[in-house]
């Protein structure tokens, strides 16, 4: 099986780099960040415009999330409700009702 990658980074590639092949797309909430990205680090992927547009490419199976703790609990929801493997950075969020939304518990009874 083939592993592919969506990387939301917004400034750091250098732990995918030998996965390069494997990288779908870069989503940033910096317009352009994202391209720019890609094309300094040689990989060739695309950027998404929005989550929601990421999230609806089927060949993204694991979303790697590398932003803002704002930002993180939104993307481990969405990845959890599209059956997505997801990698975070800590904090997890900023609050805890936030890291209690992203909680594996949370996340399975939002399932049944």
């Amino acid at each position: 099986m083939t592993v592919r990658f969506l990387d939301t980074l917004t400034g750091e590639t250098r732990p995918f780099a030998p996965l390069r092949d494997d990288v779908v797309g870069i989503y940033s909430r910096t317009p352009g960040q994202g391209s720019a990205l890609l094309d300094t680090h040689e990989v060739s992927a695309r950027e998404y415009w929005t989550p929601e547009e990421l999230f609806e490419d089927d060949r993204v199976q694991i979303v790697v999330s590398c932003t803002t703790p704002d930002a993180r609990p939104d993307h481990v929801v969405r990845a959890a409700e599209t059956g997505r493997h997801v990698v975070i950075e800590k904090p997890v969020a900023l609050s805890m009702p936030e890291v209690e939304r992203v909680s594996i518990d949370e996340l399975q009874r939002e399932a049944e």
